[in-house]
């Protein structure tokens, strides 16, 4: 999967180049920080949460600009899919983990890479309002890292890499008010493609096998509202959200000491929540 990465890393700096090329109207960019609250839990078994601090970069163009609509049937006149979107962000944390069965553990290191790709088909309200329904592409990657650490039971960590590709399908609004204020909002519900889970046994007792599981059911949730001032250079934005994820158990893998099959190995049924708010500029 480490390829896979680099490939999404690679395309989203190439459209990065691509919109900085671009004509300056169409094209928009918002950078800034993020802090959340992350809890990661596996019914029954285990749960892990702690704080996250990152960055996050978006660039949006619109190759036009749809016109207003002024009842239902205008909708599926003339305007056509206008906006463009990408937006990446990485945030690194520590995390808390416990478990009745195998104790407890402080300090994790995560850290968390998402890349995303959308298209939009703007509806401009004839009162002001502005109704943005979207669809696209998005990749997720969490790195779990507690390789040579114990547990208060004597358990060993191993670290663990987590992939989901999902088709985010969701509505973005904007209603601009007075004095150079705006209030935004995103719904959006994540249709879960497929994942995988890589769990590096090996860290924990050497000789075991690292396993691969693959994960095909799941869905996201993810919502935001976004209150901005614009300036005579900058716009100023401050956006709490809210991001869910419930992922169904894997597929099973079989587990080897020094080449013995001595068991299977899945990433059991798990869901997790993450709520913030992110900080920062449009220009």
């Amino acid at each position: 999967m480490k390829n896979f990465r680099i490939i999404f890393l690679s395309l989203s700096l190439l459209a990065m180049q691509y919109s900085l090329c671009a004509a300056e109207g169409p094209t928009q960019f918002d950078m800034g920080a993020e802090f959340s609250y992350i809890q990661y839990r596996e019914p029954d078994f285990m749960e892990n949460k702690g704080n996250m601090y990152g960055v996050f970069g978006t660039v949006t163009h619109r190759i036009s600009e749809n016109q207003p609509v002024k009842s239902a049937a205008d909708i599926f006149g003339t305007n056509q899919i206008n906006a463009f979107k990408l937006d990446g962000r990485l945030s690194f944390g520590s995390v808390d983990y416990e478990s009745q069965g195998t104790g407890t553990l402080d300090d994790i290191l995560d850290f968390i890479f998402e890349i995303r790709g959308l298209a939009g088909y703007d509806i401009p309200l004839e009162n002001g309002p502005r109704l943005t329904p979207y669809l696209g592409l998005g990749y997720r990657y969490l790195n779990d890292d507690s390789s040579g650490k114990r547990t208060t039971t004597g358990a060993a960590g191993y670290e663990r890499e987590s992939n989901y590709f999902y088709l985010p399908i969701g509505l973005e609004g904007l209603v601009n008010l007075n004095e150079g204020w705006s209030f935004g909002f995103v719904g959006e519900f994540d249709v879960f493609l497929m994942g995988r889970q890589v769990s590096h046994l090996s860290d924990a007792i050497a000789g075991l096998n690292d396993i691969t599981n693959d994960q095909k059911s799941g869905y996201g949730l993810r919502g935001s509202m976004k209150l901005a001032k614009e300036t005579e250079s900058l716009t100023f934005f401050v956006e709490p959200f809210v991001r869910y994820w419930k992922v169904d158990d894997s597929e099973i893998s079989a587990v080897t000491y020094s080449g013995v099959l001595v068991g299977f190995g899945l990433e059991p049924e798990n869901n997790s929540t993450e709520y913030g708010a992110r900080i920062g500029v449009n220009f």
